[in-house]
Parts: C-alpha cells; structure tokens; sequence
C-alpha cells in the first residue's frame, strides 16, 4: 500500500476539517439534548403530526370565522392584556397553521379599545390580509353574512354588516357612507386586514351557488389544524344537491346543516395537585352540548338564517335540533366532528366571563387524567401548533396577576352582551382575595 505524503499545508486542511466535523456533531448533540428537554417543541413524530389532506371536494364558497375581543370592556387594560396572552399563546397559532386557508376571520372589539391593546392586536394580525380586525360591538347572527330576506341591495347590506346602522326596508337603499370600499372601511373602524377582499367574499356568499359557513371562536380558545379543511369538505358532501332541476326552491331550503366540536381540551393554569407542572394541566372533555369554538353554521345556496330554528344558545341547540344520523338524516341537523381529535382547546382561566370551570385553589379538580398528561400535550402542540414554551410564559401571567385579573373581571361583569352569573361573581371574588397560590 503506497501513501502519499501529506504537505503542511495539508495538515491545515485536514485538521481544519476534522475540526468542522467534530463541531456540526457537538452542535447536534445540543440540540438533541434540548429536543429531550423540551421534547414537546418538536414536529418530528409522525403519529402525532397533523399533514394536509388530499382535497375530496372542491370548496369554492364562502367560510368566515368569528370572534369577540374585549366588547363592551374597551378599558380593562390588565384583562384586555391577559386576554391577549391567550389569544397569542392559543387561539392565534391554532388559525395560522391550518392546512386550508381558504377562509376570512373576522374579529370584533370595542370601538373604544385601549389604545394599547389595540396596537398589540393589529401587530399580531396585520401580517395576514384574511384577518380581518374591527372596531365594533354589533355581532350578526348566523347566516347575517351577505344573505338576508330583507329588501336591501347588497351594498346596504355590507354596510350594515360593517356599521350596524339603522337601514330602511325599501330596495336600492344605501347608507350615507356610499359605494366607496375605503370610505366604509374608515366609518366602519377597520383597524387591520383587506376590505377588498371581505366586500368580494360578502358578495359572493349571497350567489345562488355558493356555500355559506360561519364558525364561532372564542378569543382564548383554539381549533385543530384541519378543522377549515374538514368542515369544508363535509359542507361539499352535504350542502350541494346532487340535481337541483328536479329539486323545489322549498326542498333546497333544507340544505343547512350545523356542525360542532366531538371532543375538547381544557386548560388550566393549576390543577388538583399541590404542584402542577409549568404547563399547567390538561383535562379531556367531550360534552353533550354544542361548545362554541368550532361551533359552525353551514349554508346551501337557498337557505339562510330564517330557515333554522331558533334556539336560546348553543347549550340548548342539540335539543332543539336534531343529530345528523348517517345518510338517513344528513341535512337540516347537527352533526359532530368525530374525525378531529381534540377539535378544540378551551382556555380555563380567570379572564372567563362565565368562569365555568374555572379552578381556584379551594376546589378538588379532575385526578383522572394524571397519567396522560404527556400524551395530551403531544396532541395539543402538533394538533394546534401551540408552543408549549409560549404555555408556559401564559400560565406564569395568571397566576402572577390572578388577583388584579379577577378584579377587572368582576368589574366587567354584567355589561352589555356579557355574562351575568352569581357563581362567577363569587368565583372572581375568591380569586381577588386568594389569588393562585402555587
């Protein structure tokens, strides 16, 4: 075996590159050692990695999301602020990851909004032109977006859905703002996102055919990342007749179909033991009722909202209205999404309006689900997108400021449009004078 002898300058390179080597490989192994640390801040498992689906049915209507933000409260700055946390840590990561974005979201908050809150919000949400952020109080009910019965040419309507203005009964009547998108939007307080872009949608949800779906979400909840993808391609399945010649304008009317939520996670900043973990705890819920993050009114093109029954919230929508059962009933009914697991998680804290659910140290909690705690984090990071990390710095503010949240909560209570309960007043109350004691 011959060798050829090796120059000094070849021992530079070579010592040079043995150096690099042994420097990528220490590297990887820091940041193997921080993925074990922190092994929830990984994609990598496939059993728990949420992918695009391949596309069943082409969706080519309308879907817009709608949530709430501080309404009627413009000036609680420390609940405004913590409400924030959770609208950044939850519900945020959950919209922009999803694997269909073939939706709007539209968001509405106080006209008056503290200046401040309102500068964090745009921040957060100006980056994408879907998302849009409104400065209003006037929430429209399911079904309100572009459709209506009443004898309003479509401009009328737009502007009422943006201002909420009085608008008079006769055709072709417009609002003192005009034609002109800019000018509504200024009237209207449009703070973030592309008008152009809500006008054309607004539009095309009143077409002959074309899909409507309105999906609820609270500001502190958050959806799986296949939920837009999901409801769309069931509203296809089950919204589109297979031949309309035949079908009456009566018979299409019944092509409404409402979905919600099978199975939920709740979080909470402490749990039952005496120490809980820096992420908080975890609880598994699947309820009777209809919750409303994912909570989903679904259009055909010749129904609105006047031919669903009425109902007095959505606890009391599955009695109201019957469940969809297989291809027996597959209209004009509720059904669940039973495909997403978890479809939702709901943030359980002191900024609740309702504080249902809500722990405070003086309550036992659920022990059931010690034990899974690992595996429901796993779900929630890949299912949502959410950073546990992120988690973390949220759960530190509620429990540092509990107290000083509660009291702007309590003070809040009982406004227009907001819950109004004793037990949540007295759940503040404690909160105020024991705060979270970890």
């Amino acid at each position: 075996m011959h060798f050829f002898p090796m120059r000094p300058h070849h021992w530079f390179i070579f010592i040079t590159l043995i150096g690099l080597l042994a420097s990528i490989g220490y590297f990887a192994c820091l940041n193997g050692i921080g993925e074990r640390v922190d092994h929830y801040n990984s994609f990598d498992d496939p059993a728990y990695t949420s992918k695009p689906k391949e596309e069943k049915y082409n969706f080519n209507g309308v879907h817009v999301i709608n949530t709430r933000f501080m309404q009627h409260q413009p000036n609680l700055r420390v609940l405004g602020l913590a409400r924030i946390a959770l609208f950044e840590t939850l519900c945020l990561p959950s919209i922009v990851s999803q694997t269909n974005q073939h939706f709007l979201w539209v968001i509405r908050a106080d006209p008056n909004l503290n200046p401040e809150l309102r500068q964090k919000m745009i921040n957060l949400l100006a980056p994408h032109q879907n998302f849009i952020f409104i400065g209003s109080n006037y929430n429209p009910a399911p079904g309100g977006f572009g459709r209506s019965k009443r004898k309003l040419n479509q401009q009328a309507r737009f502007e009422k859905y943006l201002l909420d203005q009085k608008v008079p009964e006769e055709n072709n009547n417009t609002l003192s703002v005009g034609g002109n998108n800019t000018a509504i939007a200024a009237q209207a307080s449009l703070w973030s996102g592309n008008i152009s872009l809500l006008r054309e949608a607004f539009d095309k949800s009143a077409a002959d055919d074309e899909i409507l779906l309105e999906t609820r979400l609270d500001a502190d909840d958050g959806l799986h990342r296949d939920f837009v993808q999901t409801v769309q391609e069931e509203s296809v399945k089950y919204l589109i007749p297979q031949n309309t010649s035949s079908i009456s304008k009566k018979e299409l009317e019944r092509f409404w179909r409402i979905w919600c939520i099978d199975a939920n996670i709740q979080w909470h900043p402490i749990s039952h033991k005496e120490v809980t973990s820096q992420e908080g705890f975890l609880v598994e819920e699947y309820d009777n009722i209809c919750v409303t993050p994912g909570l989903t009114h679904g259009f055909g093109a010749a129904s609105h909202r006047s031919t669903i029954p009425k109902y007095n919230g959505h606890g009391q929508l599955v009695k109201i209205i019957e469940q969809c059962k297989g291809s027996s009933l597959e209209q004009s009914c509720v059904a669940r999404l039973k495909s997403l697991y978890p479809g939702a998680i709901r943030a359980r804290t002191a900024t609740s309006a309702g504080m249902v659910g809500v722990l405070t140290r003086d309550e036992s909690g659920d022990n059931k689900q010690d034990n899974e705690q690992e595996e429901l984090w796993k779900s929630i990071h890949n299912g949502f997108s959410i950073s546990i990390l992120e988690v973390r710095k949220t759960r530190d503010l509620m429990i540092d400021r509990a107290s000083e949240i509660a009291a702007e909560n309590l003070s809040g209570q009982c406004t227009e449009g907001l819950s109004c309960k004793d037990e949540a007043r007295k759940k503040l109350e404690k909160l105020i004078q024991n705060g979270l004691k970890v």
